[in-house]
């Protein structure tokens, strides 16, 4: 298993990448309203087998703006008695809305119908007050600010005029609400495959023993049902720290530039070791950003890679989608289970590899010469334009440190594998293998899978990959001739010797004649 993906029921190392827009759960009334289907088609279309749900937990309001957008449909019921700020029946938060969940299971059960894995993001950071240099503020809008609810549930404990607290564990009292409502949500979507839990969208820094807690509340709760499946944890924000993710129990996280360049702006992305499953959100990184070189340079760091889209039509952002699709088609493509981040292995300092058996390289400058080191053998190769995605024709290559060019303009793909033509065979022999001085011995050697021979030690030149040659030593002692073969497989040497001894005086041992 490679830990720096999913695997399912198979073994089969899956790499997640894909689009997510912020209204692929609930409407927003500010925005239009986005046709699910046609969004899956989308998806499809471009390849794509990864989307992050989201939530919103507020009715109205929101921090990126002062106008009063609503969300629908909302998780709990509004039952009344006595109205909320929003002028709508307040709140019961011990009774669900059972439409959200029912339109939440058949959004993911479309969603896996069409091979897409689906997160279902629990609760929200930018729902519970303000956020820093936005004008808004999402708490007067949310069920559980004291105003909004027939249950008396404060989550303001400070009474600053947001609820940040609650995605703390301060109040007893609204983790168990919480807890009340992740089990719904486990309840509703548990027999699905493609499910992935992320437990909150940038919480505030103070957040990290809530979210410590509600990863092991999933992992616990799920334990008895009939499946499990992974949760991953997203950076806080503001003041979040990527450390705090990877101390964490989640499966996978989603870290910030704060450490590791995952914008791969200079020489990142950082490669992922394989602590946990990272998906590179774009959300995280600028909000709205990216591209295909991002893409493509966090594929071949051993990342997953996520893209917050707003379905415009954009050459940048279509260039990122392409991306996704194209490193979603590789990681099936190639052995992903054996393959690992080896900047090492090449000049451009991207690729994945299983050193002698199969490697992908990705150059970001297209046009431009790189070196590949490859283990000894033979192999094969071909390129992918990534401008266009046509793949060249298959050509052959030798082992050891290999100068390669694409063969067009666009940023590049290349892909290399061992081949089935062994390593040369070469064969050599000398007879006789003891001589006299002035006297000669005849080397006869052959090889296989060699296109060139070169002769070594007591003899020298290019020789043919089989044939014969009389040798004349002139000075006494044990003479060794080597012969290299080289070929698509690589190089093989082999040797032979031959005794040179003085000649007899005539002067033998006599029998005495006395």
């Amino acid at each position: 298993m490679n830990p720096r993906y999913f695997t399912d029921a198979n073994g089969k190392a899956i790499y997640l990448a894909g689009s997510h827009n912020w209204n692929d759960v609930q409407d927003e009334s500010d925005a239009p309203v986005l046709d699910f289907n046609a969004y899956l088609n989308f998806l499809q279309q471009h390849g794509h087998n990864f989307t992050r749900g989201w939530v919103w937990e507020q009715a109205q309001w929101a921090p990126w703006s002062t106008a009063a957008m609503t969300f629908t449909p909302l998780i709990y019921l509004r039952t009344g008695p006595g109205r909320a700020l929003d002028g709508e029946p307040k709140f019961d938060v011990t009774q669900f809305n059972q439409l959200y969940f029912d339109d939440l299971r058949s959004r993911v059960v479309a969603a896996g119908n069409m091979g897409i894995y689906f997160s279902v993001m629990l609760f929200e950071g930018w729902g519970v007050g303000t956020k820093p240099g936005e004008p808004g503020n999402a708490w007067p809008g949310h069920p559980f600010n004291a105003s909004n609810n027939v249950n008396a549930i404060n989550g303001d404990l400070n009474g600053d005029g947001n609820g940040l607290e609650i995605q703390t564990l301060a109040s007893a009292t609204i983790t168990s609400l919480q807890e009340a409502y992740v089990r719904k949500v486990i309840d509703t979507l548990n027999d699905l495959d493609n499910v992935i839990w992320e437990v909150c969208n940038e919480a505030n820094a103070d957040s990290v023993d809530w979210q410590y807690h509600f990863v092991q509340f999933i992992h616990t709760y799920e334990s008895s049902k009939l499946k499990q499946h992974p949760v991953w944890l997203t950076v806080l924000w503001p003041d979040g720290l990527n450390s705090s993710l990877f101390s964490s129990t989640a499966e996978a996280i989603a870290p910030d530039d704060s450490s590791g360049d995952y914008e791969a702006l200079t020489s990142g992305p950082q490669a992922g070791d394989g602590r946990r499953v990272i998906i590179s959100d774009s959300d995280h990184l600028w909000g709205q950003g990216g591209d295909g070189i991002w893409v493509w340079k966090s594929f071949t760091r051993g990342l997953n890679v996520a893209f917050m889209d707003d379905l415009t039509t954009n050459t940048q952002w279509e260039s990122a989608r392409m991306g996704m699709g194209q490193t979603v088609q590789w990681s099936k493509r190639i052995d992903l289970v054996h393959m690992i981040p080896h900047g090492e292995l090449t000049s451009t300092a991207f690729a994945l590899a299983n050193p002698g058996t199969e490697y992908l390289a990705y150059q970001p400058a297209g046009g431009s010469a790189f070196t590949m080191t490859l283990s000894t053998g033979s192999y094969n190769y071909e390129w992918m334009n990534t401008s266009t995605g046509v793949i060249s024709a298959t050509q052959a290559v030798a082992g050891g440190t290999q100068p390669f060019t694409p063969p067009f303009t666009a940023p590049a793909v290349l892909h290399i594998w061992a081949s089935l033509v062994p390593l040369p065979a070469v064969n050599i022999s000398a007879s006789p293998t003891t001589i006299l001085l002035g006297q000669s011995s005849t080397l006869t050697w052959s090889s296989t899978n060699a296109s060139a021979c070169v002769a070594s030690g007591d003899w020298s030149g290019t020789k043919a990959v089989s044939g014969s040659e009389a040798v004349t030593p002139s000075s006494i002692g044990t003479k060794t001739y080597t012969l290299s073969c080289s070929g698509l497989g690589g190089t093989t040497s082999n040797s032979t010797t031959v005794i040179l001894n003085r000649k007899g005086t005539g002067r033998g041992v006599q029998k005495s004649a006395r």
